[in-house]
């Protein structure tokens, strides 16, 4: 009597596995499967405009860190106006909106492993609205500090510290910090949107 073949108990480990390295290997079409048909559907990031004005001052340029975690300034900072539009720097969809330490921000992931962030920034878009090149999808807010008593007192003081733009990249003016990752790791926002020759990553 031929002994019976038991199926193995490791099979759908395996095929697990598989499925997760393929997955790793085709960024783009393991994000097109997690989205939406409208956005899996939208057009992959060719071109880049910077999200405001180019009459806008840059106030301070990217610094890159000499290691991962040493010290650098990790995207650029734009003078600005609160309330201010900003624009799509190239195609995606919306992946975050909540404050960060106080600051609203807004990110933007695009095809590619590409991923910008704003701050500080607000949108109306939900989650996962795909967004094209050159649309405005949110605009500056300034920071507001939290109260934790309504008094009259406290009130007065809290606008004259938001007066100073305490929570500001350039306090006392107000500015935008625009930056750039590219699969987890800083570049600056210029390598694509214009301005100098792409950064060099520092592993």
């Amino acid at each position: 009597m031929n002994p019976s073949i038991k199926p193995s108990r490791l099979g759908p480990l395996v095929f697990l596995a598989i499925c997760l390295v393929w997955l790793n290997g085709h960024p783009d079409s393991a994000l097109a499967r997690v989205l939406p048909d409208a956005q899996a559907g939208m057009p992959r990031a060719s071109s880049w405009v910077s999200p405001i004005p180019a009459s806008v001052e840059l106030v301070k340029p990217y610094r890159g860190p000499a290691t991962r975690f040493s010290a650098g300034h990790r995207g650029l900072d734009y003078l600005v106006t609160d309330k201010q539009p900003l624009l799509a720097p190239s195609s995606g969809y919306i992946a975050f909106a909540n404050p960060v330490a106080l600051i609203p921000a807004v990110s933007i992931q695009h095809l590619g492993g590409y991923r910008t962030t704003f701050e500080p920034a607000c949108t109306v878009l939900p989650l996962g609205t795909p967004v094209f090149t050159s649309q405005p999808v949110a605009t500056v807010c300034k920071p507001n500090i939290p109260l934790p008593v309504k008094n009259p007192a406290v009130t007065a003081a809290k606008a004259a510290v938001e007066a100073l733009n305490p929570l500001s990249h350039c306090r006392p003016r107000l500015c935008l910090h625009f930056s750039l990752r590219y699969r987890g790791q800083y570049l600056s926002p210029q390598a694509l949107i214009g301005g100098m020759k792409p950064s060099r990553l520092v592993r």
